[in-house]
């Protein structure tokens, strides 16, 4: 599943939604949204998320990092 970020600065971010949920603001927002992942792709595409207090590059570095770093999350729950 995708979901469609945008930055403050108009920039477009499609991510997958396991690998946005990554960041907590990004998670909040999900949550607001009432976006859950049993929900078909086109809903997390054709509802951006505005990130109004994020600059394009401090949301790609975000995204980079979650990216580098989605299976530390995993590993993480079968060690717990």
């Amino acid at each position: 599943m995708l979901v469609h970020l945008t930055s403050y600065d108009g920039k477009v971010f499609l991510v997958e939604a396991r690998i946005a949920r990554m960041s907590q603001t990004v998670g909040r927002l999900m949550e607001a949204f009432n976006m859950d992942e049993e929900e078909d792709d086109q809903t997390f595409v054709k509802t951006p998320i505005p990130l109004s207090n994020v600059s394009s590059v401090v949301l790609e570095k975000v995204l980079e990092w979650c990216t580098n770093h989605q299976s530390d999350e995993s590993q993480e729950d079968k060690e717990g």
